[in-house]
C-alpha cells in the first residue's frame, strides 16, 4: 500500500501587526485576503507571501470579508465602525461606503441581482443594491445581534444571538417563517452546498439540522460533545456534518439520519475550524497550535505544526492540495502536497 504524500511547508509570512479577525481565499485560490484589528484589509500572493494591496479606510476592527463570486473584481468588508465598504481588489480602490447600521457589522452575504445582505449588532439586516448603493429593505425580525446571514435561492436567512432564525423572501421582503433554535444564543449558521439542509450551533453542546423544505422543526439534533461547540461544516454533497468543540474533538454525523459515525481525537485544545475535502479527508485547526489531517475513519495522517501561537482558522483549496494555517499572531503558513 502506497503511503499518502505529505504536506510540505512552502512558506510563512506575517500579515498584520495586530491580530487577524478574518481571512478568505480569492476566487482563483492564488491570493489570501486578510483583515484585522489594525483596521486594514490586505491581499497577499500565497506562493511568494508578497503583499499585493492594502486597503485602508475603516476606523475600527474589520469583522468580515465577502467576495462577490458573480463578478471579477468586487469584495466587501464589514467593520465595527458600523459601515460596509465595497472594494476593487485588483486596484485597492474603495467603490463605495454603505451606511445604515447603528452598531458593529458582524456578517455579510452577496446574493443574486446585485444584492448584499449585512447583519449587525443593532439586531437588523440590511439588503443593499450594490449598483445603486441603496438600502432596499431592512429586516427587523430579531431582538439582539445578528451573527449569520446567507442568501439561498430567493430567500435570505438570518441567525441571531436571540436564538432565532428568520427566513425572508428577497423579492417581496416578507417574512416566510421564523424558527426558534433554542433558548441559547446561535453562534453559527450554514447551508450545505447541495441546498438540502440548514445547520446551526448554539451554546448548548448541540448542532441542529433543518430540512430546508420543511422548516417547521429541526430534522436532527446532533449531540455527543461534552463542552460547547465552536464550529461546524457540511461536506460538499450535504451528506455529512462535522462538529468541533471546546472538548478538543471533532464528530462526524450522517446528515440524513443524524447518527454519529466517527469521532476524531488528537487535539489538546478547542477546535476552531474543520474542512471536509474533495478527497474525503478531514482537516482540522485548533488553538493547540496545530492542524491535523485525518482519514474519514478518524486516523490522523499528518500533523501540521510550527505556529508559535494558537490557530484562529485554516484555509484549504478546492482540490485539497494546499492548506494555509492562520495563527492568532497573524502568521500564515502555506503547506502543499
Amino acid at each position: 500500500m502506497n503511503q499518502r504524500p505529505k504536506f510540505q511547508l512552502e512558506n510563512s509570512f506575517i500579515t498584520h501587526p495586530l491580530p487577524l479577525s478574518c481571512c478568505i481565499l480569492n476566487k482563483f485560490e492564488t491570493q489570501i485576503i486578510t483583515a484585522g484589528y489594525d483596521q486594514t484589509c490586505k491581499i497577499f500572493n500565497i506562493e511568494s507571501g508578497a503583499k499585493l494591496n492594502e486597503m485602508q479606510g475603516h476606523s475600527n476592527v474589520i469583522q468580515c470579508i465577502e467576495i462577490d463570486q458573480s463578478k471579477d473584481d468586487l469584495m466587501a468588508t464589514g467593520s465595527f465602525d458600523h459601515t460596509i465598504k465595497l472594494w476593487r481588489p485588483k486596484s485597492g480602490i474603495c467603490v463605495e461606503t454603505l451606511k445604515g447600521h447603528d452598531a458593529e457589522i458582524m456578517c455579510l452575504s452577496f446574493g443574486h441581482n446585485n444584492k448584499l445582505a449585512s447583519g449587525s449588532m443593532d439586531s437588523t439586516c440590511n439588503i443593499y443594491d450594490i449598483e445603486k448603493f441603496l438600502i432596499l429593505h431592512t429586516i427587523k425580525d430579531h431582538k439582539i445581534s445578528i451573527v449569520g446571514v446567507k442568501f439561498h435561492d430567493s430567500n435570505v436567512y438570518t441567525a441571531s444571538f436571540d436564538g432565532q432564525i428568520s427566513v425572508n423572501d428577497t423579492k417581496t421582503f416578507k417574512q416566510i417563517i421564523k424558527l426558534q433554535d433554542d433558548t441559547k444564543e446561535i453562534f453559527q449558521m450554514a447551508i450545505d452546498p447541495s441546498g438540502k439542509y440548514l445547520g446551526t450551533i448554539s451554546g448548548n453542546k448541540q448542532c441542529k439540522i433543518w430540512d430546508l423544505k420543511q422548516l417547521n422543526k429541526p430534522l436532527h439534533i446532533l449531540t455527543g460533545h461534552t463542552q460547547d461547540l465552536t464550529t461546524f461544516t457540511f461536506d460538499q454533497l450535504g451528506t455529512r456534518v462535522l462538529t468541533g468543540s471546546q472538548d478538543s474533538t471533532v464528530i462526524l454525523y450522517e446528515a440524513s439520519t443524524g447518527k454519529m459515525s466517527q469521532r476524531f481525537y488528537g487535539h489538546t485544545d478547542e477546535i476552531v475550524k474543520i474542512v471536509y475535502t474533495q478527497k474525503h479527508e478531514v482537516i482540522t485547526a485548533s488553538t493547540d497550535k496545530t492542524a491535523r489531517l485525518y482519514t474519514i475513519d478518524g486516523v490522523c495522517q499528518q500533523i501540521l505544526e510550527g505556529q508559535e501561537d494558537g490557530l484562529m482558522t485554516l484555509l484549504v483549496d478546492s482540490k485539497g492540495k494546499m492548506v494555509i494555517t492562520v495563527g492568532k499572531d497573524s502568521t500564515c503558513q502555506v503547506w502543499r502536497l
